[in-house]
């Protein structure tokens, strides 16, 4: 189905637009010949109160290697390439029984790194930056990778692969040429989300992320699960446009009956980890069910997948654990803020921590952030 461009309905009205969603659920590429993908189409409408980026960063044309702009299709189908190479090393970690576990010292980012970690870095910054040298990278590995490099070789011949060409159809779904001034650009990556149930063999969590940001807001995600087989990505109605589209593979979870009734009983998702307060709190949000979950990215998922109704972390994280879900979320008509309801700024790469917790629903969002208040979750102002 093509959708149509709905026109104004008058002067200084927020302009309603069709808009189009992509999130796909795609077997690993080893598996892919011989499985079918199942497909579905649906289209969202959004009321877009102004465009979220102008006309002139939007132009159709232009090349990922340029230095002064890039495509934002490109980049994109470089980045889910790029997860998926980095999920398959991985597994082979995984199944090497070598994990090479060890606690990171020194960073921003405290906890757990291995071998994967690493390996999985190399492979999505060594393509990334190969291919758009002029767009910011931002790893959760950064400093790992200074201190240590796996110097493998098949990581770094990763980088001279093949890049989807220009134009050409990402994962069976066209989008428009879109360009934006490099300088705008972060890419948020996290080699391995869920590094901590990935040593306990919990891979169900574990996936590899990547969010391309511009102007500071998520434009487009992609969660890959490696073990799973599994790829969900979102694209931003801006780069969507208007020239048709919908889901495929898999689609959001309709609205449950009540999702706009104030106070209805929600089930929550919280970290199995780094509780904080959002264990002991979610009852007074009005939690029907708590579940545990390791990985950002797996709790976005069940957002989507409509087996959780609000995700809730009240503790410290980072913007690369961040960045996909909140894309995905927000290209599925859902929200990623803090408890308050501010968004995160990922142009900010000087700050990658965020302190302002995580309030994520797909339905519901700005009910959330009431009951948070009331609750006394959030952080008082700094």
């Amino acid at each position: 189905r093509v959708p149509q461009r709905v026109g104004l309905a008058g002067r200084g009205c927020a302009p309603v637009v069709t808009c189009r969603v992509r999130m796909l659920i795609v077997q690993r590429p080893e598996a892919r010949a011989g499985l079918a993908v199942a497909a579905g189409m649906c289209i969202l409408l959004l009321v877009w109160g102004g465009a979220p980026w102008s006309a002139s960063q939007l132009r159709a044309a232009g090349t990922g290697s340029n230095a002064q702009v890039v495509a934002v299709d490109e980049l994109l189908a470089a980045v889910l390439a790029a997860t998926q190479a980095a999920g398959a090393e991985v597994v082979a970690v995984a199944a090497s029984q070598r994990l090479g576990t060890r606690l990171k010292q020194g960073d921003q980012s405290s906890g757990p790194v291995t071998s994967a970690d690493l390996r999985s870095d190399e492979v999505l910054v060594s393509r990334l930056r190969s291919a758009f040298p002029s767009v910011r990278l931002v790893s959760e590995e950064e400093n790992e990778r200074q201190k240590t490099s796996t110097g493998a070789a098949r990581e770094r011949s990763a980088s001279r692969a093949s890049l989807p060409p220009a134009g050409e159809r990402i994962l069976g779904v066209a989008l428009p040429r879109m360009e934006v001034a490099a300088s705008s650009v972060r890419v948020w990556l996290d080699p391995l989300d869920a590094t901590k149930e990935f040593t306990q063999g919990l891979n169900q969590f574990v996936s590899v992320m990547g969010c391309v940001a511009v102007d500071g807001r998520p434009a487009a995600g992609v969660i890959h699960f490696p073990f799973l087989g599994k790829t969900v990505w979102g694209v931003s109605p801006a780069l969507a446009g208007a020239r048709g589209g919908g889901i495929v593979g898999t689609r959001p979870a309709p609205a449950p009956p009540a999702a706009g009734v104030p106070g209805r009983p929600l089930r929550f998702v919280v970290s199995r980890s780094h509780t904080g307060k959002a264990g002991s709190s979610v009852e007074a949000l009005g939690a029907l069910d708590v579940v545990e979950a390791g990985g950002s990215g797996f709790k976005v998922v069940e957002l989507l997948e409509g087996r959780a109704d609000a995700y809730v972390h009240t503790s410290p994280i980072m913007k690369w654990d961040l960045c996909a879900g909140d894309a995905v979320l927000r290209a599925s008509g859902g929200a990623l803020t803090g408890l308050r309801g501010e968004d995160v700024d990922y142009a900010d790469v000087s700050s990658p921590r965020v302190s302002s917790g995580v309030l994520a629903a797909l339905y519901g969002h700005e009910d959330l952030v009431a009951r948070s208040g009331r609750a006394s979750l959030a952080p008082s102002p700094s």
